[in-house]
């Protein structure tokens, strides 16, 4: 068992988290076309989609949508997938920065 913020996680929902992740990422890598990387970045990706996605959603006081509850786990999915979406442009964003844009080609 894993203690969170004073909530304990068993292991259920532990993996809960990760396949729910790794979904939100997917689908997200496939909507914006994002695909370096593997199942482990999905995952990552997802969970950090979900936290920011959520976290914003709050934020703003939007309503819940689609909620999945699984084995006292509560994921919100669809800004699980918006914060997800956005993680990968931010990603995108620096890697264009550090490969020096769009078109640009080096001179030989």
């Amino acid at each position: 068992m894993l203690i969170f913020n004073g909530n304990t996680i068993s292991l259920t929902q532990l993996i809960i988290w990760l396949v729910v992740a790794l979904i939100c990422g997917v689908i997200a890598e496939a909507l914006v076309g994002y695909s370096h990387g593997g199942m482990v970045s999905s995952t990552i990706v997802g969970l950090l989609g979900a936290l920011f996605g959520t976290w914003i959603a709050d934020s703003l006081g939007l309503p819940s949508l689609l909620t999945l509850r699984l084995f006292d786990v509560e994921v919100e999915l669809i800004w699980s997938i918006l914060g997800s979406v956005i993680v990968i442009a931010i990603l995108q964003t620096f890697r264009m920065r550090r490969s020096g844009g769009f078109g640009r080609r080096s001179r030989r």
